[in-house]
C-alpha cells in the first residue's frame, strides 16, 4: 500500500478507509482544460449537482461515468454554457463559457447532445453545412471534412435524408457534427449507444489518436462501463458530486478490482452508508445509486480535490439576468446569421404543402370573414297579420298597398291570423309579424285629415309589430326596413287623399348630409376588415413562429445550435428574413382580396397598410418568440397563444368600438398590441390618411414598440436557464 501515492483512496480487506489527498499545484491546475470547483446546482426543490469538484486537464480523454439522473448531462450542458451554476466556479481553458470573446459556447467546443437534435428534413451533406456555417469555416474544409466523416463514421450517402437513417445512423451524423470542426474541447454524451463493437473500437482509437497528435481534450459519458478504462481519467459521479477521479488503472488497482463496475459499486456503498442531514427535499423516490446523499464531515472520496462544505446559496436573479443581457447583446455574428438563414430555407424549400397551406389561409380567412361578415340578412321569415282582407273595394286597398312595399328580399312572407302568428314567432318558425287594422285605409285617410283627426283613427293607422328580438343584427334590420316600407308607403299612398298635402312635410327634418368620411350608408364590413386583416396576419405569424421554436428546443436543436455559437438575435434576424416574403405575399392577398373582389374601401396608399401589416406581421413573429421561450412544449405554446389571441382581438376595438366598452376596459385597450395599430389601418383604409397623421403614425410607433418588447423578452428568457 506504501507503493502506492497519497493521492488515491484505498480499500485495504474491503474496508473502505478514505486517505484524504491534497490539492494540485496551482502550476498543474492551469493545464486544465476544465475545472469546476465547489459547483451546486438545482432545479426548484431537487439538488442536481452537489459540492461537484471536476478536473479535466489538456489533451486528455475524460470518462464521466454515473447512473442516470445523477447530473453528468448537467455538466456537460454547463460546460458548453448551456446552463449556469447557482453557485461555484466553472471554467473552461482558463474562462468561463460565454465570456465576451471566448469560443465557448462556439467553435472551440464540439457537442454531441444525448438526444439526436437533428433536423430530420436535411441532408446528412446539408446538416454538416449547417454548422460549416456556424464555425465560419471555409467551403472547402467543410466538404473535405465532410468526406472524411461519412467514410469514418459509414454513413450512408451525403444526400440522404436523416428522416430515412436508421435510429445508429443518425446518432453517428449527429457525432459528425461534434467532430466537424475539430474543435480543442469535444463534449460526448452516449456517443457509442446503438453503434457497431467494430466502428466502436474505430471510434474510440480516433479520439485516442486526436487526444494525443491535436491535444484534443475530450470529455465523454457512456453506459458502458468498461469502456471507460480506455480514457486517460475517469470521474465516478453520484449524485452529483464525484465519488473518485483517476485514471482507471489507478483506480482498479488502489481498488483491487479487476473492473471499474465494482470500483463504482464499492463507492456507492459507502457513500449510501453516510449519515445524511436533510437540506434539500428529493424527488420521493428512493434509489440506492441515485438518491440525494451528501457526504459532510468525512473524508472526500476525491483524489484531487479536498473536501469542502456544500454551498447551497443561489446566485441572485439579478445576477443572471446581468449574465442573460450580456449573452442578449453581444455582437451578432454574419457567418451565424446565414446559417440560421440557410436552415430556414431548407426547411420552407422541403415543405412545399406546408407552404402553399400559408398561402391558402389568408385567402380562406379573409374570403370568409367578407362572405359571412356584414351583409344584410335576407329571406327572414316574417308574418303578415291583414285585417283588411278585401283587396278589390277602392276603399280597402292601403293594407295591401303598405305589405307590397315591404321589401321582398329582406322579408319571405307568410300570411296568418293574429294567433298563428303569434305561436309561431314564439315557436321561433318567424322572425316577428304585422298587425294591420281592418279599416286601416280609412284610419290612414283621417290620420291627415287637416280638420280634426279621430284618436281612434290614429290607433288604427298604426302597424303594429310584434319581434323576437333575441338577434339585435336582425331586429334592427327589421325595424329599420319596416320603417323604410312605411315611409315609401306614404309617399305612395298621398295622391289617394282627398287633399292635398305638401310631400316634403312626411319626410325626416334631419338630413344626413355627404359623410366627411366613410359612404351614406356605411357597411360594417369596412369597420371590421381592416382589424381582421391584421389580426390574420398577427396569427398567423404567432403561430409560424411560436411552434416552430418550441420544437425545436424540446428535441434540443435549438441547444445544439447555440452550442455551437448561435444566439437568438442571429435566429430571429434570420427567421425574419425568411419569412419575409412569405408575409408580403400573404398580406398582398389580404389586400387585393378584401379591395378587388369584395370591395372593402381603400381610400389610403396601399403601401401604407401593406406597411402596417408587415410590421403586424413582425409584431407576431415577436410574440411568438415569447411564447416559445416561455413554453416547455407544443402544448403549452398553443395554449399561450390561443388564449391571448381572443382576448387581444376583443380589447382592440376589432369587433366592436372601443367606445362602447366601460371605462375601466379602455384603459386596458391602450395595453394591446393591435389596439393602435389597427386603428391606424382603419384610418388608412376609410380615412385616406398616412403617416403623416397622429393616428397612423402612433399606431406605427405603438406595433414597434411591442415588437421590442416582446423581442426583449424572448431573447432574456432564452438565455437564462430554466
Amino acid at each position: 500500500m506504501d507503493s502506492l501515492s497519497n493521492n488515491v483512496p484505498l480499500l485495504p480487506n474491503n474496508n473502505l478507509k478514505i486517505i484524504p489527498i491534497s490539492n494540485k499545484e496551482n502550476s498543474e491546475a492551469i493545464s486544465n482544460a476544465v475545472t469546476i470547483q465547489s459547483g451546486y446546482k438545482s432545479y426548484g426543490n431537487f439538488s442536481v449537482l452537489r459540492d461537484l469538484n471536476l478536473n479535466v486537464p489538456v489533451g486528455a480523454i475524460y470518462g464521466l461515468l454515473g447512473p442516470s439522473g445523477c447530473g453528468k448531462t448537467t455538466i456537460l450542458r454547463s460546460v458548453v454554457g448551456r446552463i449556469f451554476l447557482d453557485s461555484g466556479e466553472l471554467l473552461v481553458f482558463g474562462k468561463e463559457p460565454g465570456t465576451k470573446g471566448h469560443e465557448v459556447p462556439g467553435s472551440l467546443v464540439g457537442y454531441m447532445p444525448q438526444e439526436v437534435a437533428l433536423y430530420n428534413e436535411f441532408t446528412i451533406s446539408e446538416t454538416l453545412i449547417y454548422f460549416g456555417f456556424l464555425h465560419n469555416m471555409e467551403k472547402e474544409n467543410v466538404t473535405k471534412r465532410r468526406n472524411f466523416l461519412i467514410d469514418f463514421l459509414d454513413l450512408p450517402s451525403k444526400n440522404r435524408l436523416v428522416k430515412n437513417l436508421s435510429g445508429g445512423q443518425k446518432r453517428r451524423v449527429s457525432m459528425s457534427i461534434a467532430l466537424l470542426q475539430e474543435p480543442k474541447l469535444l463534449i460526448l454524451d452516449e456517443p457509442t449507444v446503438g453503434v457497431d463493437p467494430i466502428l466502436r473500437e474505430k471510434i474510440w482509437g480516433h479520439l485516442i489518436d486526436i487526444s494525443k497528435t491535436s491535444q484534443t481534450t475530450i470529455i465523454i459519458t457512456t453506459h458502458y462501463i468498461e469502456e471507460a478504462r480506455k480514457a486517460d481519467k475517469v470521474g465516478l459521479i453520484r449524485n452529483g458530486r464525484i465519488l473518485a477521479e483517476n485514471s482507471p488503472e489507478y483506480l482498479l488497482h488502489a481498488y483491487s478490482e479487476i473492473s471499474l463496475e465494482n470500483v463504482f459499486l464499492k463507492l456507492c456503498i459507502k457513500d449510501e452508508s453516510v449519515p445524511v442531514p436533510r437540506a434539500k427535499k428529493s424527488n420521493g423516490l428512493r434509489n440506492p445509486l441515485c438518491e440525494p446523499q451528501i457526504n459532510e464531515g468525512i473524508d472526500n472520496l476525491n483524489d484531487e480535490i479536498p473536501n469542502v462544505q456544500i454551498k447551497k446559496g443561489k446566485k441572485s436573479f439579478v445576477a443572471r439576468i446581468k449574465k442573460s443581457v450580456s449573452k442578449t447583446f453581444r455582437v451578432p455574428k454574419f457567418n451565424n446569421f446565414l446559417g440560421a438563414l440557410f436552415k430556414d430555407s431548407i426547411l420552407i424549400r422541403r415543405n412545399w404543402g406546408f407552404l402553399i397551406f400559408q398561402f391558402l389561409i389568408p385567402v380562406i380567412q379573409i374570403s370568409l370573414f367578407c362572405l359571412c361578415i356584414g351583409r344584410e340578412p335576407y329571406d327572414l321569415n316574417f308574418g303578415i297579420v291583414n285585417n283588411e282582407t278585401d283587396f278589390n273595394d277602392s276603399s280597402h286597398f292601403a293594407a295591401k298597398m303598405y305589405v307590397d312595399e315591404m321589401s321582398n328580399k329582406t322579408f319571405k312572407k307568410h300570411y296568418l291570423n293574429w294567433s298563428d302568428a303569434y305561436t309561431q314567432t314564439k315557436s321561433g318558425k318567424l322572425w316577428g309579424f304585422i298587425d294591420l287594422s281592418e279599416n286601416f285605409t280609412q284610419d290612414t285617410f283621417q290620420k291627415f285629415n287637416p280638420i280634426r283627426p279621430k284618436n281612434s283613427s290614429i290607433a288604427g293607422s298604426n302597424v303594429n309589430v310584434y319581434l323576437d328580438a333575441t338577434n339585435q343584427q336582425i331586429a334592427l334590420i327589421t325595424q329599420a326596413r319596416i320603417t323604410d316600407a312605411y315611409q315609401s308607403f306614404l309617399i305612395s299612398f298621398l295622391p289617394y287623399l282627398p287633399f292635398e298635402i305638401d310631400p316634403n312635410l312626411l319626410k325626416s327634418p334631419i338630413i344626413l348630409q355627404t359623410p366627411i368620411y366613410g359612404q351614406s350608408n356605411p357597411q360594417f364590413i369596412n369597420f371590421m376588415a381592416p382589424g381582421i386583416m391584421a389580426t390574420i396576419i398577427f396569427t398567423l405569424t404567432i403561430g409560424m413562429t411560436g411552434l416552430m421554436f418550441v420544437i425545436e428546443k424540446k428535441e434540443g436543436l435549438m441547444d445544439r445550435s447555440w452550442a455551437a455559437g448561435m444566439n437568438a438575435v442571429e435566429v430571429l434576424s434570420a427567421h425574419i428574413s425568411s419569412k419575409i416574403v412569405i408575409m408580403t405575399v400573404q398580406i398582398t392577398i389580404l389586400i387585393l382580396i378584401s379591395t378587388l373582389v369584395f370591395g372593402v374601401k381603400m381610400n389610403g396608399s396601399v403601401f401604407v397598410a401593406a406597411l402596417l401589416l408587415l410590421l403586424q406581421g413582425f409584431c407576431g413573429m415577436s410574440y411568438g418568440l415569447a411564447c416559445s421561450s416561455i413554453a416547455k412544449d407544443e402544448t403549452e405554446v398553443m395554449q399561450i397563444t390561443i388564449g391571448s389571441v381572443f382576448p387581444v382581438m376583443l380589447l382592440s376595438s376589432i369587433i366592436w368600438p372601443i367606445e362602447g366598452m366601460p371605462g375601466w376596459v379602455r384603459f386596458i385597450t391602450n395595453f394591446s398590441p393591435l389596439t393602435h395599430s389597427a386603428e391606424a389601418l382603419r384610418s388608412v383604409f376609410s380615412r385616406g390618411w398616412g403617416l403623416e397623421t397622429l393616428t397612423v403614425w402612433f399606431g406605427t410607433l405603438t406595433v414597434l414598440v411591442w415588437s421590442i418588447l416582446f423581442n426583449l423578452i424572448a431573447l432574456l428568457f432564452f438565455n437564462i436557464d430554466n
